[in-house]
């Protein structure tokens, strides 16, 4: 690595973040969404030319392309909120049901050994 980190490649940048975030979920921060953070941002930067070697991307588009492809790009990112919204909802539902699963068959084991104890005296 550089010693100053505007002048890293975006490869350099890219495996810092994700050293970084390696660190912080060892002290039980951070997760794989913050890791896919880190990639799409520096994907970003990238394409916007902010690393020393990356060029700016050009694109020859119409007004009217152009403003079909922001819209659409806005779409999708709202699309994907949309997705991940639900998908933590359908995931704490699974995670409820879990532990009223294993509380269900704790309280049946223990029904269970109470029946086999008296049985036995």
């Amino acid at each position: 690595m550089t010693d100053s980190a505007d002048k890293w490649t975006a490869q350099e940048a890219l495996a810092s973040g994700l050293a970084a975030q390696r660190e912080l979920r060892k002290l039980g921060l951070g997760s794989q969404i913050d890791d896919a953070n880190v990639v799409a941002q520096n994907v970003l930067h990238e394409e916007l030319g902010y690393f020393p070697k990356s060029t700016l991307a050009t694109y020859s588009l119409s007004e009217a392309t152009r403003d079909r492809l922001i819209v659409h790009a806005r779409q999708d990112a709202a699309t994907a909120m949309i997705h991940g919204i639900e998908l933590r909802k359908q995931t704490e539902r699974i995670e409820r049901m879990i532990i009223n699963s294993r509380r269900l068959l704790l309280a049946i084991g223990v029904w269970v050994l109470l029946i086999c104890a008296k049985v036995l005296s």
